[in-house]
């Protein structure tokens, strides 16, 4: 299984195509997407992004690599899907970038799922929770201002992977499961 590429070189994708959007946010976008069930084309940003205008990402592209790389983490199971968020190794990424980023990778990631077509009625007690705190965090202000805070935020990005995942197999393997039998 591959790993995403780096925030930044997305970012710079982004902003060569001439998206008004942040890497996180496209990736949650894309995400929330495939999560429900919605099917990878190669003019995905434009479709997703709705502006027809934007190119396609080349094959040998960051972004084509992004969709790819995350098509394929939704499947592992090894529960291999990771958010695309800033570096955290970094010494230049503070604590509060990355909660930004990761708010922004949640609204994009209830919008995606919403274009995707999934409905909340149709998921579980759990599934409803996910989508709820998924939605509510993309709403919130996290304030990350101490080292202290890394750990809490670490916490909160392995929430938003498992309630993805949860929603990914609810939704997008489920339907999937269905067609086998039909």
């Amino acid at each position: 299984m591959g790993k995403l590429p780096e925030e930044f070189q997305v970012a710079a994708e982004v902003a060569e195509m001439g998206a008004d959007v942040s890497a996180s946010e496209l990736h949650g976008l894309l995400s929330g997407w495939l999560a429900a069930g919605g099917a990878l084309s190669a003019d995905w940003p434009a479709q997703l992004l709705v502006d027809p205008a934007l190119p396609k990402p080349a094959e040998d592209s960051e972004l084509h690599k992004l969709a790819q790389t995350t098509a394929q983490q939704f499947k592992d199971t090894e529960f291999g899907f990771q958010l695309l968020l800033p570096d955290d190794d970094d010494d230049a990424t503070d604590v509060a970038l990355r909660a930004a980023r990761l708010l922004e990778w949640c609204g994009g990631f209830v919008a995606g799922f919403g274009l995707g077509g999934a409905k909340s009625d149709g998921l579980s007690e759990d599934g409803q929770e996910a989508l709820h705190d998924l939605v509510a965090m993309s709403r919130s202000d996290l304030e990350a201002e101490a080292d202290s805070d890394e750990d809490a935020l670490t916490e909160i990005e392995e929430y938003v992977k498992v309630a993805a995942l949860l929603l990914h197999s609810e939704v997008a393997m489920a339907r999937d499961y269905r067609r086998q039998f039909n």
